[in-house]
């Protein structure tokens, strides 16, 4: 009897820290668009932007806005490059000497 409760305590513990562990982990990208924004979003409201992983169905920008929503937005889109440098300049502006 004691030997089928220690297995059955085993199997128990095993599934527990195989559950906790993939708790832990991600799989897939944390954000994807699907479509892209139909207008162009007001500078002044946007605050960074990241591009969407490679595992995405679409290649995209994501705009993050003063609200702290997000915008998905075509890369080849003028305006779009127009943003992604003016933000790139201002954080490297942004970064002085210690």
């Amino acid at each position: 009897m004691s030997t089928s409760r220690f297995v059955f305590l085993s199997a128990v513990m095993v599934l527990l820290c195989a559950v906790s562990l993939s708790q832990g982990m991600r799989i897939g990208p944390k954000r994807c668009c699907f479509q892209y924004a139909e207008r162009q979003v007001p500078f002044k409201q946007v605050m960074e932007y990241s591009m969407t992983s490679q595992q995405c169905p679409k290649e995209a920008v994501l705009f993050k806005t003063a609200r702290g929503r997000y915008v998905c937005a075509r890369p080849s889109d003028p305006w779009v490059q127009e943003y992604m440098q003016a933000i790139d300049s201002k954080r490297v502006g942004n970064q002085g000497t210690l």
